[in-house]
């Protein structure tokens, strides 16, 4: 026995359903009231081709919207498919309960309001609210809702907008975020059209300036918010952007006076994003950053390093900071004059060459004591550019400079120490040689080495003359 073909839907729901369907859809393009009347028609043709045929559709069951009908008494009377999809609970259970028990609390008193617009037969469009699913969580629903006073009904579409409103939440948190940031780090974003000489800014973008917000923006406001001694500048550098040919992006710094009299610096970074055929740019955009701090601690420091500078150019000697790779980090303006080197040349110098090479090992010695924490001194022979060897005392004291051990110290000119050491000692040979009876030529010859000793490059003879010439 043959099996018989599928039962095909019955004509009549073709012609009494989808061509009527289509057609208060399309008429619902411009009266709300079409799809109040289409429901209105097709729910009890529903259900009595659903008592004909089994295979008839359901209300909406093709349809991935929720649609519903309710009552005046706040019960829903039908509800598509869609219903059960999106929120999980069964038909039988959302027409179990007041549709206000699936609201969540906090959305409510809104929901209430609308209802009460509904029956006074005003239709609500776009309405938000969420609703409570079966497993606990909430889903937010836009509602498009049109009553018919007269029936005590209510027609309603619900789209679940839950996506949307999840990604508007996390682009505000972002936006926060971003708001919150940029106005602790004091800094604002700004975008600028030539054409029309306005400026698009962030909120707190004024207060940068000390000003109160501004109902227009434009290039005057700027150049008049500056100091003035800064105008000129700020201008040129943004003309020599936007101009044909001109670099895309430009930074400069400038100073603002508050109203309160205080100089603030501001640092502005733009970007020229549009330009005409021409390569005249047209809008620009970027970013406004205040950095009095920066600047008043750059002051700081530049006064700090003045000051240290002046100390140790009032040195007696010369003054050397050494790193580990023997290089001169820092010097006085007396190291310069003794060794007769220029800063760039001292700068690319191995301070070894500054040493007589018979003095080295011991400078080397003391130089590594240093570097490994301890303190040192020793008497060398400074060689300058000239070649010249000057005798110097040598101290050095280990100091950080950032992460990097160094060896800071002073050196002292002992020449005229030495002269007069030199000096004794020689007086000291000649008296001991004239005790010993030392020969008088021995004696003479001792006494010149003493008198060359105090004035080196030169040479010393006595004359003897004879009483009766």
């Amino acid at each position: 026995m043959n099996a018989s073909p599928p039962a095909r839907p019955p004509n009549s729901f073709w012609w009494l359903v989808v061509l009527p369907t289509a057609g208060v859809f399309a008429l619902g393009l411009f009266a709300p009231l079409g799809v109040a009347v289409w429901l209105l028609y097709l729910l009890p043709l529903l259900a009595t081709l659903r008592l004909r045929s089994p295979r008839a559709p359901v209300l909406g069951a093709a349809v991935c919207t929720a649609l519903t009908v309710a009552g005046f008494d706040g019960f829903f009377q039908q509800l598509n498919p869609a219903w059960e999809k999106t929120l999980g609970w069964t038909v039988e259970e959302l027409k179990a309960k007041p549709w206000l028990d699936f609201v969540h609390p906090d959305d409510r008193a809104a929901t209430l309001r609308v209802g009460e617009q509904l029956g006074r037969g005003e239709p609500t469009r776009d309405f938000e609210n969420r609703y409570r699913c079966k497993d606990g969580s909430h889903r937010w629903l836009s509602w498009n809702a049109f009553p018919l006073a007269g029936q005590r009904m209510i027609f309603a579409v619900a789209r679940d907008v839950t996506a949307r409103k999840q990604a508007e939440q996390a682009l505000r948190k972002s936006e926060e975020r971003l708001r919150l940031s940029t106005e602790l780090a004091r800094v604002a974003v700004w975008e600028y059209r030539f054409a029309t000489d306005r400026m698009s800014r962030s909120p707190n973008h004024d207060r940068l300036y000390g000003l109160p917000w501004q109902t227009r923006w434009a290039i005057d406001t700027f150049l008049n918010a500056i100091h003035p001694e800064d105008r000129a500048l700020s201008l040129a550098t943004i003309q020599k952007s936007i101009a044909p040919g001109g670099p895309d992006e430009y930074t400069f710094d400038f100073r603002v006076v508050h109203p309160d009299q205080s100089v603030h610096w501001l640092l502005v970074i733009g970007q020229v994003v549009e330009r005409t055929g021409e390569g005249q740019g047209t809008v620009v955009r970027g970013c406004l950053m205040d950095i009095t701090e920066r600047k008043q601690i750059e002051a700081k420091l530049e006064h700090e390093r003045r000051f240290s500078d002046t100390v140790i150019d009032g040195l007696p000697g010369v003054f050397y900071l050494v790193n580990p790779q023997r290089r001169l980090a820092r010097w006085n303006k007396n190291f310069e004059r003794v060794t007769g080197y220029s800063a760039e040349e001292l700068q690319r110098l191995d301070a070894a060459a500054l040493f007589a090479p018979e003095d080295l090992p011991g400078v080397e010695a003391n130089f590594q004591k240093v570097l490994h924490g301890g303190e040192a001194s020793v008497e060398a022979r400074f060689q300058t550019g000239a070649g010249q060897c000057v005798p110097y005392f040598f101290t050095g004291l280990p100091v950080m400079l950032g992460d990097t051990p160094c060896m800071a110290g002073v050196g002292l000119d002992i020449t005229e120490r030495k002269q007069a050491e030199a000096l004794l000692a020689g007086q000291k040979q000649v008296l001991e040689g004239i005790a010993a009876g030392v020969p008088l030529a021995a004696t003479l010859a001792a006494l010149v080495r003493v008198i060359e000793a105090q004035s080196p490059g030169t040479l010393g003879s006595i004359l003897l003359l004879q009483p009766d010439g």
